[in-house]
This record gives C-alpha cells, sequence and structure tokens, in this order.
C-alpha cells in the first residue's frame, strides 16, 4: 500500500515528508526503539561493573538522560525538522557543526539497529539452532526494511502490537518474580540494587559511573523521535512530550525490572566480574533459576521479536536523519529523494549498511562486543553538542524569545557535563572508534566543501507551520558568512543590505520552476496594469506565498478563476532585492476541475480505506442521551440554527458546546480541526457533531481534507458528519461514527424525542403492567386450583381413611400373629410329648433297667461282667445294686 497525500494537495513528491504521526505513533517508535526489556541482554555487564548495584546505575542514568531530553523538547520546538540533533547543531552553531553533530548521531542510528538486530539473531539461534544466527539476522534485516519501506504510519501500527506484546511479557515477569520473592526470599539483600552486593568490597561510585556508560545504551532511542518531527501532525510540541514521556517510562520499567532480577539473581556480582562468559546470559539464567524455564523461553522470544522492532525504529531514525543531511546537501541529493512521503533511497541506504554490521558480527563471537563498545561514544558526542545548541541559540543568540538561565543555560550544561564525564569513562576502544570516527567525518566535511559549487547549497525548510516567534525561528537558519555566494565577510569587513539581496537574487533565479497547487486566497487586478497579484495558500497549513503573472497568462483562464479556487501553477521562484520578498512568478495557471478533484478523492479513499480508518468495527455507539454535545458549525449558519432548535425541541435539556469556524475557504480544515480537538479534549462531551449546509463539491472540499480525517479517526469521542444534503458524501461521512444526512438529521439522531420516549416509557409502563397482572392472574388461578384439591379441602378425611386402613391393618397384624402362636403351641406340645416319649426315663418306667459298673460304666454286653462283680443298677423310681452270680 503507498501512502497518499491529502486531498486537497498533490501527492509527495520531491523532498517532501509525509504529516501522518500522532503522539501515540511517536511513543510507539520510541519505545520501540528503547525497548522495555533492553537491560536483558547488559544485566550481567552491568551487575559486574556496578559491583551489584545495577538498579541504582539505572536511576542514574535515567536523569542523566533527563537532562537530555529536556534539551531534545526545547530544541524540537523551534527547528521541527528532520535529522534531529543535526538540524539543531546546524541552526544553533553553524553548518559544520551541524554537520559533525550528524555524523556522530549517524554512528549511533546505523548501529543501534546493528546491535538490535544481533540480539534478535542471538534470540531466536537460542530457540532454533538449527539456523544460524546470521540468517535470523538478515532475515529481521530485511522484514523490519520491508515496513519501513510501506510507510512509517504502517510501521507504527505493526510495531504498536509488538510494543503490546513486550509490555505484557514484562508485566508476566514482574509478577513471576514478586510472587518467587514473597514465596521464598531474595537471594541478596533487599537494598543491594541500590548499594551493591559486598562481594566486590564496599561501594565504589566510579564503578556505578562507569556502569552508567554502558547503561545508556539502554536509552539510545528517546532521541530518534524527534526525527520524525516532520511528520507529525498537530505541531511539534507533540514530539518534545513524547520524548519527555518515553524517557520517564523507561527509565521506570529500567529500574523496576533490574532491581526484581538483582533480588533473584543467586550469582554474586563477583562471579559475574570473575568470569564475562556468565554475563550475557545473567538475566536468563536468573528467570530460569528462580521462576522457570518457561518464563526463560518466553523472555527470549519476547526479546527476538522487540529487538528485531526496536531496529525497525532505529532504522526509520537512522533514513531520518540520511534523509536530512542529503537534503541539506552535506551528503548525497540522491538521499533526500521521497516517494509517497517516505524517505526509500535513505531508508534503504541504512538497511544495508545495517545488514552488513549486523551480519558481520554475527559471524564472529565478539561481534557484540565489537559493536556495543562503540555505539555509544556516537550518541553521547551528538548529545554534546545538543546542550551546546541549546545554549547558543537560547542564550548566546537570544533567538528564542526571553532567555531562562535555568531552561536554557544550568540544565544544558549540566547535561553537556555529564555526557562528557560518560565519554571519558567509556571503554579505550570506544573512544578509539569515536575519534577515528570524528576524524572520517572532519575529511568528509573538508572534502564537500571543497567540492561544493560556488552557488553553494540550497537549504529546504521544512514542510509545515508553527506558530509564535517559534515559527520564525524554525524557518531561520543564520550563517556567519556567505560563503555559498563567494563572498567573504567579517565584522570589520561587512557587505551592504543591498549586496546581500543582489546576491540572494542571482541564487535564487537559478532555481527552476516547480509545479504548485494551492487556493487562491487573493486576488488583484488594477485596471490596466499589465501583473495580476495572488495569494497561494495550502489549506491544510498556515501557509501562503505570493505569486505574480503577467495579465495574459491569467487572462486565459480568468473566466473559471478567482477567489477561492483551486489552481495549479507553473512558477520559478523569484526575489525581489528592494523590498527583500520572494514571490513565485506563474508562467502557466491550471484551474483543479471537479473532475480531477473527484478522482483524488476517489484514490484518497482508498488509501484511507485500505488502512481501515472507515472499518465499522472502529466506530464508536453514540450515547441514548447525551447530556452536552460539541457542535462544529459555521457562525450563525442555517445548519448551527437546525441542529440546536431541532435537538431542544426533541430533548429541552440538552446542552451544546459550540466551535463557530469557517465551513469553506483557506482557513476552514486548519479551524475544523482545531475546534474538533478541542471538544474530543472536554470529558463532559458526549458525541460531537460537525455540521455545514449544502453546497458544491469545492464549497465541501475541506471536509474531505486527509488532517481532518485522521484527526475524527483519534476522536476518543463519538463524532457525527452532518454535511450537505443526502446525496454529498465528503470523506467526513466514511471516517464518522454515524453519517447524518443533513443537520437536521443529525439531530434526530443525536437527541431522542421526548414525546417518543414519554410514550415509549408509558407504552412499557402498561406493558410491564400487563404482565405483572397476567403474572397475578396465573398465580391466583393456580392457588385456587391447589386449594380445590381434596387434601387441602379436607385434610382430616385423608387422616381418617388412613386410620381406617391402619386400625384394619392392625386387625390382620393380630390375627396372623394369633394363629401363627396357635400353630407354634401345638407343634411345641407335640414336639414335648414326643421327646418325653423317646426319653429313657419313659423306658424306665416300662420296666427296664440300666446296669452300670462301679465306675459308671453301661454294661451292654454280658462278656463285660465276671462273676460276684457288683453291678448297680437304675430303674424308674431309683436304684439298687446286684451281684453277678455267674
Amino acid at each position: 500500500m503507498s501512502e497518499t497525500g491529502t486531498a486537497n494537495r498533490a501527492p509527495h513528491t520531491g523532498h517532501d515528508l509525509r504529516r501522518s504521526l500522532g503522539f501515540r505513533d511517536l511513543v510507539v517508535y520510541g519505545l520501540l526503539f528503547i525497548a522495555p526489556m533492553a537491560p536483558v541482554g547488559v544485566f550481567g555487564t552491568l551487575d559486574a561493573k556496578s559491583h551489584g548495584a545495577v538498579a541504582l546505575v539505572y536511576v542514574v542514568a535515567t536523569v542523566a538522560m533527563a537532562f537530555t531530553a529536556f534539551s531534545y523538547a526545547q530544541m524540537v520546538r523551534v527547528v521541527p525538522r528532520a535529522g534531529s540533533v543535526y538540524a539543531y547543531a546546524r541552526v544553533a552553531l553553524g553548518r559544520d557543526a551541524g554537520f559533525v553533530a550528524g555524523w556522530m548521531a549517524m554512528l549511533d542510528y546505523l548501529l543501534i539497529p546493528a546491535v538490535a538486530y544481533l540480539f534478535s539473531g542471538i534470540a531466536m539461534n537460542a530457540l532454533v539452532p538449527e539456523v544460524s544466527r546470521w540468517v535470523w539476522t538478515a532475515l529481521a534485516v530485511v522484514v523490519t526494511t520491508l515496513l519501513n519501506l510501506w510507510g512509517v504510519r504502517a510501521a507504527a501500527r505493526v510495531g504498536f502490537l509488538v510494543l503490546a506484546m513486550e509490555i505484557v511479557v514484562l508485566l508476566v515477569f514482574v509478577v513471576s518474580a514478586v510472587v518467587v520473592l514473597a514465596r521464598d526470599g531474595a537471594e541478596r539483600g533487599w537494598l543491594s540494587p541500590l548499594s551493591g552486593d559486598g562481594t566486590q568490597g564496599a561501594f565504589a561510585l566510579t564503578a556505578v559511573i562507569g556502569a552508567v556508560s554502558v547503561a545508556v545504551l539502554s536509552y539510545l532511542g528517546f532521541d530518534a523521535i524527534a526525527s520524525f518531527a516532520e511528520e507529525v501532525t498537530g505541531g511539534s510540541e507533540k514530539v518534545a512530550r513524547a520524548v519527555l514521556f518515553c524517557l520517564a517510562l523507561a527509565g521506570v520499567l529500567f529500574v523496576a525490572q533490574t532491581y526484581l532480577v538483582a533480588l533473584l539473581e543467586p550469582v554474586t556480582s563477583a562471579e559475574l566480574a570473575a568470569d564475562p562468559g556468565k554475563q550475557g546470559a545473567a538475566f536468563y539464567d536468573a528467570v530460569d533459576t528462580s521462576v522457570g524455564t518457561w518464563l526463560h523461553d518466553l523472555v527470549a522470544v519476547s526479546k527476538a521479536i522487540g529487538a528485531a522492532f526496536a531496529a525497525l525504529a532505529g532504522q526509520a531514525a537512522a533514513g531520518r536523519l540520511l534523509f536530512a543531511m542529503g537534503r541539506d546537501r552535506r551528503l548525497p541529493k540522491a538521499l533526500a529523494r521521497t516517494d509517497a512521503g517516505v524517505p526509500r533511497v535513505a531508508l534503504l541506504c541504512a538497511a544495508v549498511i545495517t545488514l552488513v554490521a549486523a551480519v558481520w558480527a554475527a559471524r564472529r563471537d565478539d561481534g557484540m562486543d565489537h559493536l556495543v563498545s562503540v555505539v555509544d561514544i556516537g550518541a553521547l558526542t551528538a548529545f554534546t553538542l545538543l546542550h551546546a545548541s541549546v545554549v547558543s541559540w537560547f542564550a548566546v543568540r537570544r533567538a528564542g524569545g526571553p532567555v531562562s538561565w535555568w531552561r536554557h543555560v544550568a540544565m544544558p550544561v549540566t547535561g553537556a557535563a555529564i555526557t562528557i564525564a560518560v565519554i571519558v569513562e567509556a571503554s579505550g576502544a570506544a573512544q578509539v572508534v569515536g575519534a577515528v570516527w570524528f576524524v572520517v567525518g572532519v575529511a568528509v566535511l573538508v572534502g564537500s566543501e571543497v567540492g561544493r559549487a560556488p552557488t553553494g547549497e540550497a537549504p529546504s525548510p521544512p514542510r509545515g507551520h508553527a506558530t509564535g516567534s517559534a515559527a520564525h525561528a524554525s524557518v531561520s537558519v543564520p550563517e556567519v558568512t556567505l560563503t555559498g555566494m563567494a563572498v567573504n565577510t567579517s565584522a570589520e569587513s561587512p557587505i551592504p543590505v543591498g549586496e546581500v539581496s543582489r546576491l540572494i537574487g542571482g541564487w535564487i533565479d537559478r532555481l527552476g520552476a516547480v509545479w504548485v497547487e494551492g487556493q487562491i486566497t487573493q486576488l488583484s487586478r488594477r485596471p490596466g496594469a499589465g501583473v495580476v497579484f495572488l495569494t497561494l495558500r495550502d489549506p491544510s497549513y498556515d501557509i501562503s506565498v505570493s505569486v505574480t503573472c503577467y495579465r495574459q497568462v491569467f487572462d486565459a483562464v480568468a473566466d473559471v478563476v478567482s477567489e477561492g479556487a483551486r489552481v495549479v501553477v507553473l512558477a520559478k521562484p523569484e526575489w525581489y532585492a528592494p523590498r527583500g520578498q520572494l514571490s513565485l512568478r506563474a508562467a502557466e495557471i491550471r484551474p483543479v476541475g471537479v473532475g480531477e478533484l473527484l478522482a483524488r478523492l476517489e484514490q484518497l479513499k482508498k488509501a484511507l480505506a485500505a488502512e481501515g480508518l472507515f472499518a465499522a468495527e472502529r466506530k464508536k455507539p453514540l450515547p441514548f442521551l447525551p447530556q452536552l454535545i460539541g457542535l462544529v458549525c459555521g457562525r450563525a449558519s442555517a445548519a448551527e440554527r437546525d441542529v440546536l432548535e431541532n435537538a431542544r425541541h426533541r430533548w429541552p435539556a440538552v446542552r451544546f458546546e459550540v466551535r463557530n469556524v469557517p465551513v469553506q475557504g483557506v482557513h476552514a480544515v486548519p479551524q475544523v480541526v482545531q475546534a474538533v480537538k478541542e471538544l474530543d479534549e472536554i470529558d463532559a462531551v458526549d458525541v460531537i457533531i460537525v455540521a455545514r449546509g449544502g453546497g458544491s463539491v469545492e464549497d465541501l472540499l475541506p471536509f474531505s481534507d486527509e488532517q481532518l480525517v485522521r484527526t475524527v479517526a483519534d476522536c476518543r469521542t463519538p463524532v457525527v458528519s452532518a454535511i450537505g444534503h443526502e446525496p454529498d458524501t465528503p470523506l467526513l461521512d466514511y471516517v464518522a461514527d454515524l453519517r447524518a444526512s443533513t443537520p437536521t438529521d443529525a439531530a434526530k439522531k443525536v437527541v431522542p424525542d421526548v414525546g417518543e420516549e414519554f410514550e415509549r416509557v408509558r407504552m412499557l409502563r402498561d406493558r410491564a403492567r400487563r404482565c405483572v397482572e397476567g403474572f397475578i392472574e396465573r398465580e391466583e388461578r393456580g392457588l385456587a386450583h391447589a386449594l380445590a384439591r381434596p387434601s387441602i379441602e379436607d385434610p382430616h378425611r385423608m387422616i381418617d381413611e388412613r386410620a381406617d386402613h391402619v386400625a384394619s391393618l392392625v386387625d390382620r397384624t393380630r390375627r396372623c400373629l394369633g394363629h401363627h402362636l396357635d400353630r407354634a403351641e401345638s407343634e411345641l406340645t407335640h414336639t414335648h410329648a414326643r421327646v418325653v416319649a423317646l426319653s429313657p426315663a419313659a423306658t424306665l418306667k416300662r420296666g427296664y433297667a440300666v446296669l452300670q459298673k462301679a465306675g459308671g460304666h453301661v454294661v451292654r454286653d454280658p462278656e463285660e461282667v465276671t462273676g460276684g462283680e457288683v453291678l448297680r443298677a437304675r430303674v424308674s423310681e431309683g436304684e439298687f445294686s446286684v451281684r453277678v452270680d455267674s
């Protein structure tokens, strides 16, 4: 997908960047470049260097970088240009100092992505060792380069998803670490991450400062936000706030995670210092040992993906730096070419350099050490020149208004002192590489000056707008000499103003013609004059330029061109020396026809739809009964009257917050955008209506402007579009949360009718009453039916029936039991008779006797007795003795 310009502007070509980034996009790019889990790779190194006070290292580093962030915020407000510190130093310190700043920053912007790509390759190789880490590294370079070439907006959206993943993983780690610490306790003292673990001796501030020189690597990236100054919507104040916000958030994240890991780390700082091989994996080992392998793998995957997209942001920033230096002809001019607002040539150049450095390092065991050792020097040198730029611009030149000695002197001087101290504490190898890179830059600078044409460079001011004194400061680039015009000057031998004006005119006369599109805001045709004067304005921005043309050129289109018309002009820059005024001399004027406008609108509509701005899932529902409605409309217009009268007629209690703005013409777009933003920032506003009556296609064109469409898309408050009549469909209708055919229709759709609502309430009450009454009737019938049952009507009857049944059963039981007892008694009598009849006593009663020996033995056989033996005879009535005769 290619990114296109606005409907009222020709597609971006030449040397312009496209404004499409908001505050969230800047924060995403900054945090991506910084990487929320940046300390993962350097934790072991910092722990060893700082004697265990790793959390304190990040506290000091955050404070140190805060001075630099503050200086960025100061300069981006007055020099909202791509190139970041290069542009600031060039404006405040001169062209040569600007080149040096950009050259040193280039070392940072080109190598940091290489380091990040290498981190990604190492992490992926650890997960999939079958694929070499240089292959993973190259693949990451290719994927992120394609995203950057796609466009800064698309890359920011993908980056937002990756950033969200990193934040989630970081939260999982924090929660897991807290749980482990609460359950098992800390491996080190609770204050050791701030004071040291004591294994390498007492606390040493020099060790902490030495570690800070490495820790600043984790922060490098917040400065890259400033390189997108020409691509942000809404002014450079967003860039300043994004820089400070990213640094503060990164500092909190870094301190929190290093503090927790230091408490979980079972290996002392002395052991890490003694065995450098353990330093790179110290973070992972601590997580693996304390929490589990699952978190180790999760952090590794997050680090692999996050590092690649950190490199994406760094590569984008490097491309903007190369673009800015190419645009100012400090590097080859081809780098300043843009395609659909994307500096693709500069991005490809940065990608190639980064790819070579990253793959080279990935194929060497010590590649990471070589890259990391030289990255900081370039950034810190550029930061030092940044602080010097603040002092020079505000305090020395006093170009930024009243001087604040705290903001414009004390803060930047302190920041410069800190960066210089960190450079001094850096490794010797890093200092040598930085010095060599500086010498090469000076050689390139000298060579470019020698080979520069006598006409000098043609600085191109940024496309955009600013307000107040800062606006003038941001486009004024003071130079000490006019060497580009072959004039040598000094305080003792200045040249007259007239000569300077003549030289400027000669320089501008050598510039070529250009096709320009805009809207005519002022038109002066004096009778008899041979020249026509007009002012051409960019409807999307508060920028205009004077145009002159011969009468015959304008007469060719006089019938179709008037004030407010949109035209395309072939013009050449012209300098009017007596007044020192720049204008455009038009050679041809072409009106922009309705058909061409509609074609451009259709092209823009497709591009915005491809971005998903018109998707139904993005649309927010309107509140049922808004208490406060924001209304953007023309002053004393019929649209305002229709909305207010119809809304109050339908719901008298509704309140409005009205913003009266121009709804057509050159001032419409910026004022409508500003009004929508103001209403969106008011928490009490429940819905915003943008209303305008009918008109021609040209009259309704401001409501198809890309800037307005994107502003409405970013609103958190639901927006209703009520532009024109039913057939009119500006692009605002597609992005709005609700489209109304007319302003009257908008009032009807946003506010309910009080009469209808009362009727609806009455109907609902009747329905509720009928439902309750029906329920009561059903329950009454059920209760009556239940009461009619015999068991409820005469409960004693059932008891009596059951009592008779029980009595019958008792009687039956009694009879059965009596029969059983009688039969048992009879059987017992018979059995007793049989037992008695069969008993030995009965036998004795029949005359029988039992003979027993003296021992009681019963005689059963005559052979058992002998003659003369005395036996005892038992009979029925007793016993007696007998003697055996023979």
